[in-house]
């Protein structure tokens, strides 16, 4: 597991976060390609905790989407009680 977050500088803060985060999109995606499901930024959450800046889970889904690992797959509304019931992307893994 990575240093907490109190004992980090900031930027070495984000750079722990976006790695736990995309470790757990890549096993959200291999689970999602097992059972034919999808998962959200809700499912990453709880895996990984809140991060620091609300923009950083944005950034992991792009950057996992970028590398090919994810693909969207439609829209649902968030669990998430700060998120109010907004809108958000559901993803399922890339490729076969």
């Amino acid at each position: 597991m990575t240093t907490p977050m109190s004992l980090e500088a900031p930027g070495e803060a984000k750079a722990s976060w976006l790695a736990d985060a995309r470790e757990s999109i890549e096993a959200l995606a291999r689970r999602a390609r097992t059972y034919d499901t999808t998962f959200t930024a809700d499912d990453l959450r709880r895996l990984v905790g809140e991060p620091a800046h609300p923009n950083w889970v944005g950034g992991a889904f792009s950057s996992a989407r970028r590398l090919g690992i994810i693909t969207p797959a439609g829209y649902t509304t968030s669990s998430t009680r700060s998120r109010h019931r907004g809108v958000i992307r559901k993803w399922k893994a890339a490729g076969k």
